[in-house]
């Protein structure tokens, strides 16, 4: 059954909250090439995203004639190492909740959507709803909580009969009136609903009737919805994690972005920003100097007590922490990257954790 359920998640259909899967194994930095043409084909764990040939031109047409030589993935982020000319640069690519969420409503990262509902919503039973950029689901109901309580039918007769749900109350009714008056309901489910009254439709053989009841509904489950867009703050953070099937989302916002000429804008100029003269460490020692601060260290830690962003979902705007932890605080840092030829890369507001910064 698992099986089945995996492959209608990787088809962008359904999913299941028993689906307990993380991936640890992957390092928090990988390399790769990045596709420029192609979205990355999704797996369950393992991914490549092979070289296009337009990286081998002089030119890619969306980064403004930077041509990227190397991509370095780290966490949700891509470094991309570029020359355009005789000078050499490096961008940070990071894909915001709404880029990553457009990935998700494609059926793109199927696994990592999975995991993500599992970890904010528990074991839940839910549907993509692409049009509407959220996932449908019930919550299960609680064990020896049922919240379905018959109470009579149309007739003004008792029952003490309950159940978790419409259908299961009706099925208990069937068992029931099995019992008592011998009458051996072969199949028997909800089929209306109005108010506190509900139908029971029974089948009898080739025959069908059905019996209404009405009963406290208060308690039923009702069908929910959960945004995309605070789905994706988690798939972000599992990815900054090191879940390689949490990145087979941000590295394919990563792609939609370098070949979108509106979206790829920020990083052209964070190129040009970063732009020097080629320089050969090996050859020239004023190359390479050590970063400050170095290399690694976290830096520039921020604090934030309520949710930023326009997002009504408090979880858009917390990276996920209200779900995980009941508060919106959470953190932020600064890290400086050395490429090989000594040049400092800011990665920049970088996701801490929940809480106050360490």
């Amino acid at each position: 059954m698992k099986k089945l359920f995996l492959v209608a998640i990787l088809l962008g259909l359904s999913g299941c909250g028993d689906n307990n899967q993380n991936d640890t194994s992957q390092s928090d930095t990988q390399t790769t090439q990045l596709q420029t043409t192609e979205l990355a084909a999704p797996t369950v764990t393992n991914y490549n995203l092979t070289a296009s040939s337009l990286m081998m031109t002089p030119a890619i047409s969306p980064l403004g004639g930077w041509s990227i030589t190397n991509s370095t993935v780290m966490g949700a982020s891509t470094l991309i190492d570029t020359v355009k000319d005789t000078r050499v640069s490096a961008a940070f690519i990071t894909p915001n909740a709404t880029q990553v969420a457009e990935v998700l409503k494609g059926g793109v990262a199927g696994v990592a959507l999975a995991i993500a509902v599992d970890q904010l919503l528990g074991a839940v039973d839910w549907v993509l709803d692409p049009a509407n950029s959220q996932i449908t689901y019930k919550p299960r109901p609680i064990a020896g909580e049922p919240s379905i309580t018959v109470l009579g039918d149309f007739k003004l007769r008792e029952y003490p009969v309950k159940g978790s749900s419409l259908n299961e109350a009706c099925k208990n009714m069937k068992n029931y009136i099995d019992s008592s008056s011998r009458t051996y309901i072969i199949d028997w489910q909800a089929s209306y609903v109005s108010g506190a009254y509900f139908r029971c439709q029974m089948h009898l053989g080739d025959r069908s009737n059905y019996w209404r009841f009405f009963g406290d509904l208060s308690n039923e489950v009702k069908e929910k919805t959960h945004s995309l867009e605070a789905l994706a703050e988690q798939v972000i953070s599992n990815a900054d994690a090191g879940s390689s099937d949490a990145q087979v989302a941000t590295n394919t916002a990563t792609q939609n972005i370098l070949n979108d000429v509106v979206q790829a804008e920020p990083v052209v100029q964070e190129l040009e920003n970063n732009a020097t003269e080629k320089c050969d460490p090996n050859t020239n020692s004023n190359c390479r100097k050590e970063c400050d601060p170095p290399a690694g260290v976290k830096f520039n830690k921020v604090t934030h007590y309520e949710r930023h962003g326009r997002n009504p979902d408090i979880n858009v705007g917390s990276h996920g922490c209200m779900a995980k932890t009941g508060s919106p605080i959470h953190w932020h840092y600064d890290v400086n990257n050395q490429l090989p030829d000594g040049r400092c890369i800011v990665k920049a507001h970088n996701f801490g954790g929940c809480g106050v910064a360490l």
